[in-house]
């Protein structure tokens, strides 16, 4: 759709307000307010899809408040075509290609035809932008894990930063581990990250009997239903007491000429939780993951026994 020049002005306004920007929230507000000023709308929000709940969460909004009924913004985000009143505009918001959210409009004395389609333009390159700026933040944060193994940071602590941006990036909402491998049949785990609760994993130092030639070939971060049920059941046993199971698992072989060191697993309490873009996430790290291994060589001594 060709974009008329009130709305290519709106565009190019965002986008240069977007330009001293670094927080995503603040992009969505700004964006909200633009739409919002150009249409008259008396009310707006825009809402973000939380992926391990699968509800949306409101990240701003303006005016009359809520106005729309929660099933409704749902039913428009999963594309099952609500029908909307003359006075309500919904727009998909978009990271890339995905969309991940919705905006709404309100307006009392109703909306003109074809605001709905502008929105729609207009958040789609507002989208793209977003996407961008995701990637860079992703290699960024691969440049300052770099920099930080190069700086003699302990490379235990690179792993936890690690664990740390992977979290912030993919928001997996079980918890994520480093295994070592210690022979053909055994693995340690060497780091653990939380996310199903606060504190930390008595995990730790544990010892796990674990296949390592049941790992999916090729050093890339590959789904962990594509490999054996074994891995699979190793991996479930393989978390706090009182956690919910595991129902979303992703692992990253991590190898080194050929040679199997270890692997780390990502894990949702969710199913069907991992999208592509996370394995590709996973991926960039998955050469920094590959380091610390290899020369955290002094293994910690098993705090808790053993799963097996």
């Amino acid at each position: 759709m060709q974009l008329s020049p009130d709305v290519s002005h709106v565009l190019a306004g965002l986008i240069k307000q977007m330009a001293g920007v670094r927080e995503e929230r603040k992009v969505w507000s700004l964006t909200l307010g633009a739409l919002a000023s150009h249409l008259e709308a008396t009310a707006g929000a825009v809402l973000l899809h939380k992926r391990s709940s699968g509800d949306l969460y409101k990240v701003k909004s303006i005016g009359e408040g809520e106005i729309w009924r929660r099933d409704t913004l749902l039913d428009f985000f999963h594309n099952r075509k609500p029908e909307l009143d003359a006075n309500t505009v919904m727009a998909p918001v978009r990271v890339g290609n995905r969309v991940v959210g919705v905006l709404a409009l309100g307006r009392a004395g109703g909306f003109r035809r074809g605001v709905g389609r502008e929105a729609t333009e207009i958040l789609k390159c507002v989208g793209q932008l977003t996407g961008y700026r995701r990637e860079l933040g992703v290699e960024r944060a691969g440049c300052a894990i770099g920099k930080a193994a190069l700086g003699h940071v302990k490379p235990k602590d690179v792993a936890y930063r690690i664990l740390h941006q992977l979290r912030r990036f993919i928001d997996y909402d079980h918890g994520a581990s480093v295994l070592g491998a210690l022979d053909e049949a055994t693995g340690c785990v060497l780091a653990r990250q939380v996310a199903w609760t606060k504190g930390r994993s008595d995990l730790v130092g544990e010892t796990v009997s674990i296949g390592w030639k049941d790992l999916p070939p090729g050093p890339d971060a590959a789904v962990l239903t594509q490999v054996s049920s074994s891995l699979w059941d190793t991996l479930d046993r393989l978390r706090e007491d009182r956690s919910p199971p595991k129902k979303s698992i992703m692992i990253g072989p991590l190898t080194d000429d050929g040679e199997r060191l270890g692997l780390i697993e990502i894990s949702s309490s969710t199913s069907d939780f991992f999208l592509d873009n996370d394995t590709a996430i996973l991926s960039r790290f998955l050469p920094y993951l590959t380091w610390c291994v290899r020369c955290m060589k002094d293994v910690p001594e098993s705090t808790g026994g053993s799963h097996g």
